[in-house]
């Protein structure tokens, strides 16, 4: 088994997704007037546009849907490209209103990528 230290790679990209992911609710779907400006006037300007885009993924749950997609098949296939689109769209999903079904993904994804991590050097790791 590697040391904690081994997993540090995998926590900081996670901590800079959550970032990113709160950068975004808050600065597009919740800022300051924003939905009233995109409501009126300011409707056809670029941030309001990027902002209609952005609700749009979570409308439904379609990101909730991806992420959860995304992560079963890194879990059946062990694909870390896979398990890296699932952790990604997962933490997304928790921060854009998919909790549930981003939740589930971005602890199935973590599971691969720990499971990546410690794997023994003579172990076979799906990388494709």
């Amino acid at each position: 088994m590697k040391s904690l230290r081994s997993y540090l790679p995998l926590a900081l990209v996670a901590l800079l997704l959550v970032g990113a992911a709160m950068a975004l609710r808050y600065g597009l779907i919740e800022g300051d007037g924003i939905g009233i400006w995109c409501s009126g006037e300011g409707a056809a300007t670029p941030r309001c546009e990027a902002r209609a885009l952005v609700i749009q993924t979570f409308t439904f749950n379609r990101l909730g849907y991806l992420a959860l997609v995304a992560a079963a098949l890194a879990v059946l296939t062990r694909r870390r490209w896979l398990a890296w689109i699932g952790l990604a769209t997962g933490i997304f999903g928790l921060e854009l209103y998919c909790f549930d079904y981003g939740g589930l993904a971005a602890a199935l994804a973590l599971l691969v990528l720990a499971r990546a991590q410690t794997a023994a050097p003579g172990e076979q790791q799906a990388e494709a």
